[in-house]
């Protein structure tokens, strides 16, 4: 591409970002360009790279292309395994696909973030370890597309566990989603302060967790049931995102929220607009950046009641 044979090493800083303002969400180019509230940061532009869909996941896919569907609640019916939709015709065809990307069958991280007090330029650290298990909806790693037995019709199993803030440290949380996308999830928690374990109601996804103001909706950009929301798709966007990054090049500087160092791509991204169907829901409006390559939120912007920008 031309424009990247120009563009690419380049580092922008917070004094010329306007050089690619047109590139960026107005939300991320808000904090860069104000200096005296986020402090000075930069980033640096790297070349596009392709990301190919796993043997496995083009095999599952071509081999129940046609059978799902969109069912009258916004559920996903008649799904096996692989990309629901490979040609997603709207908004709730992409974010079901985005709901059924795999990670390989299974996952594990470490998460390290920061819980920022921005007017003392203090920061406590957060550091969670995340466990994801796939029963069905399997493509790569045998045996695929689930198991022979499987009783209880798992789609998915999650568990985390606290390692930061010391407050939260040892605190588990574990989550069992289905086939049936209409059946609620089931959800228990290990309180290590009083010794317990205790199941979760699916209210308290939106209470904060671990002491952070990020609830149990905000994992991987959303972690619900995709009919709970409504959505509609606003257009393609040329971006620049994160997509290839070594971490341990990330630089960042206590107290404020941008991190220093990341490598951004031109890439072309689903701009989705969420809206839950819940007129009491923590928010009001969602605006997912969805990329048709690995079906992943790269982006998300979730506002208030108030329809003020929150996340």
């Amino acid at each position: 591409m031309a424009w990247e044979k120009s563009w690419a090493g380049e580092k922008i800083t917070s004094a010329d970002v306007d050089r690619v303002k047109e590139f960026l969400p107005q939300t991320f180019y808000n904090p860069m360009k104000d200096v005296n509230r986020w402090g000075k940061s930069y980033f640096e532009i790297g070349t596009y790279q392709q990301i190919k869909p796993t043997p496995g996941r083009i095999a599952m896919t071509l081999k129940y292309y046609g059978q799902p569907k969109v069912g009258p609640n916004r559920e996903l019916l008649n799904y096996t395994a692989g990309v629901p939709f490979p040609l997603p015709r709207n908004g709730t065809e992409m974010a079901h696909n985005f709901r059924n990307r795999t990670y390989g069958d299974g996952y594990t991280s470490i998460d390290n973030g920061y819980i920022i007090d921005d007017p003392l330029k203090y920061d406590n650290k957060s550091k969670l370890k995340n466990d994801i298990a796939f029963f069905s909806g399997r493509t790569d790693i045998e045996p695929v597309p689930e198991p022979a037995k499987n009783p209880k019709q798992i789609w998915r199993a999650f568990s985390v566990v606290y390692l930061k803030p010391p407050e939260s440290r040892n605190l588990r949380i574990m989550e069992l989603s289905y086939k049936d996308r209409m059946k609620p999830y089931d959800s228990w928690i290990w309180i290590p302060t009083i010794r317990r374990v205790r199941r979760r109601s699916t209210t308290e996804r939106q209470d904060a967790n671990g002491g952070a103001d990020y609830c149990g909706f905000d994992n991987f950009g959303w972690d619900g049931h995709i009919q709970i929301n409504t959505y509609k798709f606003n257009a393609q966007q040329e971006l620049l995102m994160v997509r290839h990054n070594d971490r341990s090049k990330l630089k960042r500087t206590p107290g404020y929220c941008l991190l220093d160092g990341a490598v951004r791509e031109r890439i072309k991204l689903n701009v989705v607009e969420v809206k839950s169907q819940d007129e009491n829901f923590m928010y009001s409006n969602m605006t997912g950046y969805i990329d048709p390559e690995t079906w992943m939120i790269l982006y998300i912007e979730d506002y208030d009641r108030h329809g003020k920008l929150w996340k």
